[in-house]
């Protein structure tokens, strides 16, 4: 049950997706244009800074909060979902690994405008196994150097500010020489490549970043040396409800649109809810949809009461992804032959939910991530 708050900021962002994104969508997807000035109505909405402490000028709202919010713009449009909860991931970082004064600087001009935060951890010869990350960095006095590339950036172009990962030059292949560091986007050697053209969410901008022995002062840094992996686990891990929380708004999107067409269209002289296929179909999509924003909210709550471990998140991530597509997949039946045109938006559901299985850790990562905590926890639910 939501208390009176959270029904506000549910309805606020319900309301916001019918009014902004929904309008928007076919067209931004048809064009892969940067919803910009979608951004800069979320951003004025709230919508974008919930998360943030209020003495930065956020609401200082738990990741619950920003899972209502996510939800509410998956079901309009992931692409530009995508697009706003990025930012979310990228300010994790410094939310939970910066200092008072990277606090103070950076959250407080986040609150302040739209302004883009990226999150550079992914490589062409690195997703997953973050070991393999050859983006590297050395110290130099008060400052550090930082030279590499990146790939299958979100938001790439358009970024004021970039998370990225690299590991100390001349330190041996593994995990414990990563660290994270805040590099804006004007810092000399910064340069970002061609959108990558995808199957799907197309209205998220996504580039390879090439960093070009960029220099950033010492107190560039996040936490401290060699933290880099504390600092990406812990922030994907809520970026990763987000996503599964996306996930449910995108299934329960395309139910929508399946059983407003079974209602109306008519077989045989009847309409398709009259079927006992379609009514059992439509059934089961919905529990489907249910239990998995089920997932979601225990994950949140768990999460925001300060629970030790990420195995409801992996599991939400997991499963709620996987059901995005295959609830789309099913909508999109329904409706037949309409389902694989663009006169209905479940097509563009179906390309933009594949890729929910992919970013930010693929569906074998989060049950890899989750057996270790079993085995390390135990099974209890």
């Amino acid at each position: 049950m939501l208390n009176e708050a959270e029904r506000h900021l549910r309805d606020l962002a319900r309301t916001f997706t019918e009014r902004e994104i929904v309008p928007a969508r076919a067209r931004l997807d048809e064009t892969a244009e940067f919803p910009a000035e979608i951004i800069r109505k979320a951003h004025a909405a709230g919508l974008l800074t919930s998360h943030v402490p209020e003495r930065y000028g956020g609401a200082g709202q738990g990741l619950f909060a920003a899972c209502l919010i996510a939800e509410e713009l998956g079901a309009g449009c992931t692409g530009i979902s995508t697009s706003i909860m990025v930012n979310y991931l990228g300010t994790s970082t410094i939310e939970l690994f910066g200092s008072e004064a990277q606090k103070q600087r950076w959250l407080t001009e986040f609150c302040a405008r739209p302004t883009l935060f990226s999150f550079a951890c992914t490589e062409p010869g690195a997703g997953s196994d973050m070991a393999s990350i050859r983006t590297g960095f050395e110290r130099r006095g008060e400052s550090y150097v930082i030279s590499g590339e990146k790939t299958f950036i979100t938001n790439a172009s358009y970024a004021d500010y970039f998370t990225v990962f690299a590991r100390r030059r001349g330190a041996s292949r593994g995990l414990q020489s990563l660290s994270a560091f805040v590099v804006p986007r004007a810092s000399a050697g910064v340069s970002v490549g061609p959108p990558i053209r995808k199957h799907g969410q197309h209205a998220s901008n996504t580039a390879p970043v090439y960093f070009d022995r960029v220099e950033v002062p010492a107190d560039a840094l996040l936490g401290r040396e060699g933290q880099g992996l504390q600092v990406a686990t812990h922030a994907l891990a809520r970026s990763r409800l987000a996503i599964a929380a996306a996930s449910v708004g995108l299934a329960r999107a395309a139910l929508d649109c399946a059983f407003q067409y079974a209602r109306e269209r008519r077989q045989f002289d009847k309409p398709l809810t009259d079927f006992q296929m379609i009514q059992c179909e439509l059934a089961e999509l919905w529990e489907r949809v249910a239990a998995q924003r089920a997932l979601v909210h225990q994950a949140a709550r768990r999460y925001d009461r300060g629970e030790p471990g990420f195995r409801h998140i992996y599991a939400a991530k997991d499963a709620a992804s996987k059901m995005a597509l295959e609830v789309a997949n099913r909508s999109l039946a329904v409706l037949g032959a309409y389902g694989y045109t663009r006169d209905y938006p479940v097509e563009k559901m179906v390309r933009d939910a594949r890729v929910l299985e992919i970013y930010e850790g693929s569906s074998t990562m989060q049950r890899l991530m989750l057996f270790n905590e079993l085995l390390r926890d135990g099974t209890e639910p």
